[in-house]
C-alpha cells in the first residue's frame, strides 16, 4: 500500500516537472523576441542618435545664420551711413564745384580781356598791360581747375565705395537666403526623423 501510494507521488512530482518545464520551441521563441527586442531597441537608438547629430548640426546652422543676419544688418548700417555721408559731401562738393566753375568762367572772362587788350596798340589800350599780370591769372585759373578735378576724383571714389558697399550687401543676402533654405532643409529632415522615431517606438 505504501509503495503504490510512493510510487503515485513519484508519478506526480514527475508529471508536474514535465508540465512546467519549457520545451525547446518555447525557449527559442523567447530568444528570438527577445533578439527582436534588442534589434528594435537599437534602431531606435540609432534613431535618437541621428535625430540628437540633425539637431546640433541645426544648431550650428541657426548660430551661422544668426551672424549672417547680424552681418546683413552692420552692412545696412554701413551703407546707409556711407550714404548719408555721400549725400552731405556730395551737396558741398558740387556747391564748392558751383562756385569753382564760376570763378573758372570769371578767371577766363578776365583772361580773355586781357589778352585783347594785349593784341591792341598801346595808344588803344587803357592800362598798361604787364606779361605777369595775364601769366598769374592763368596759374590761378590752372590751379582752380585742377581743384575742381579733384573734388570731381573725390565724389567718384565716394560712388564706387557706394557700389562696393552694395555689392558686399547684396552677398550677404545671397547667403544669408542660402543658409535660411538649408536651415530649412534641415528642419525637414528633423521632422521625418521625428516620424520615424515615433514609428519605431510604436
Amino acid at each position: 500500500m505504501n509503495e503504490n501510494s510512493s510510487q503515485n507521488n513519484e508519478s506526480s512530482v514527475s508529471a508536474s516537472l514535465n508540465y512546467t518545464r519549457p520545451s525547446m520551441t518555447t525557449i527559442d521563441i523567447l530568444k528570438q523576441e527577445l533578439y527582436q527586442t534588442q534589434l528594435q531597441l537599437k534602431t531606435k537608438n540609432a534613431f535618437i542618435s541621428e535625430l540628437q547629430n540633425d539637431v546640433e548640426q541645426l544648431q550650428i546652422v541657426e548660430d551661422d545664420n544668426i551672424k549672417l543676419k547680424s552681418e546683413i544688418l552692420t552692412k545696412e548700417s554701413d551703407l546707409r551711413q556711407w550714404t548719408v555721408k555721400y549725400s552731405n559731401l556730395e551737396f558741398k562738393l558740387l556747391d564748392q564745384q558751383k562756385d569753382h566753375l564760376s570763378q573758372i568762367d570769371s578767371l577766363n572772362e578776365q583772361l580773355s580781356i586781357l589778352k585783347n587788350l594785349k593784341d591792341k596798340p598801346k595808344e588803344d589800350s587803357p592800362v598798361n598791360l604787364n606779361e605777369s599780370i595775364i601769366t598769374e591769372l592763368k596759374t590761378e585759373l590752372n590751379e582752380k581747375k585742377e581743384k575742381y578735378e579733384e573734388m570731381q576724383n573725390i565724389i567718384n571714389n565716394q560712388e564706387i565705395i557706394i557700389m562696393e558697399l552694395e555689392h558686399s550687401k547684396s552677398k550677404a543676402i545671397e547667403k544669408y537666403e542660402e543658409m535660411q533654405n538649408i536651415i530649412n532643409n534641415q528642419e525637414i529632415i528633423i521632422m521625418e526623423l521625428e516620424h520615424s522615431k515615433s514609428k519605431a517606438i510604436e
